[in-house]
């Protein structure tokens, strides 16, 4: 999906999986649209008279470049008419992009935010042998440290690298995130409770805005070798997007009160302590 132009394909409801109906879907300022081209429902299920606002839990989709998505909470007018003569139009809370589930219930996410990779300072991924003058890359995920949190929860900082390379070239750029893993929840607990503590904390630590550049979502029993769908939605603001500019944590005058390195907690005991105040003063902190 793109966060401009839409992309077709075919959509259908998880319960009436025969029942395929062509569309598109788009990502953009006005959030998440989808339009198909008849009705979701099979035509057994439609009769006479005037369209009824409704909001479908799950509505799957196969693009025709092959990737699949998933719209959470779609909300929009159900026709009742003969489905050959009418469109739907709906708008969707959230939206998986590469990936189909058919509960709104997740057991981990990953999330990336602007400026975490230098709030962190992660070892690096390239190694120099100065004798004989190369190098290394080592582009393997890695866990940098965890935290256990007392409702089970664990919070984890990863780091790893995302590369293109031929025999010719090679691009590759180190990458750091949040994981968090704990009792299935739906996306919107998910938002309130495990992702806007971690951005509320980095706020504080960072003195100014940070922005959610990436969600990773992996419902209960996905395969850990299988990728995880990007998570779509308003809040998410990837790399390029007009955002308010942001300071390197380290440059002079930056309002930084503490980066990973400077704190005087390691780093479970930082986030065991944020999460009990967070709890309590959730409305202050905000």
């Amino acid at each position: 999906m793109e966060s401009s132009a839409p992309s077709f394909g075919w959509f259908w409801l998880p319960e009436h999986p025969e029942h395929q109906v062509h569309g598109s879907v788009s990502h953009g300022d006005d959030g998440i649209q989808l339009e198909v081209a008849g009705t979701l429902q099979p035509p057994a299920q439609h009769g006479g008279g005037s369209p009824r606002w409704v909001t479908i839990p799950v509505i799957l989709g196969r693009l025709h470049d092959g990737r699949d998505v998933t719209l959470l909470q779609a909300s929009g007018d159900e026709m009742t008419g003969t489905p050959e003569e009418v469109t739907e139009e709906y708008q969707a809370d959230f939206a998986l992009d590469g990936g189909h589930v058919t509960e709104d219930c997740f057991a981990r996410t990953r999330i990336v935010f602007d400026y975490l990779m230098p709030w962190v300072n992660p070892p690096g991924i390239v190694h120099e042998n100065l004798a004989d003058g190369t190098f290394t890359v080592d582009p393997r995920q890695t866990v940098i440290t965890e935290a256990a949190l007392t409702d089970g929860r664990t919070v984890r900082l990863l780091t790893g690298a995302y590369h293109q390379h031929g025999k010719a070239s090679a691009h590759v750029d180190q990458w750091c995130a949040f994981e968090v893993e704990g009792s299935p929840a739906p996306i919107a607990d998910i938002l309130s409770t495990w992702v806007r503590p971690l951005q509320d904390l980095l706020v504080i630590c960072l003195g100014q805005p940070v922005r959610l550049e990436e969600m990773l979502v992996s419902p209960p029993g996905h395969p850990p070798y299988l990728p995880e769908p990007r998570l779509l939605f308003d809040a998410v603001q990837p790399p390029g997007r007009k955002s308010t500019p942001v300071r390197h944590p380290g440059s002079h005058g930056a309002p930084t009160l503490l980066t990973l390195d400077s704190s005087p907690l390691p780093f479970d005991a930082l986030i065991q302590g944020w999460t009990g105040v967070y709890e309590r003063l959730a409305t202050v902190v905000t």
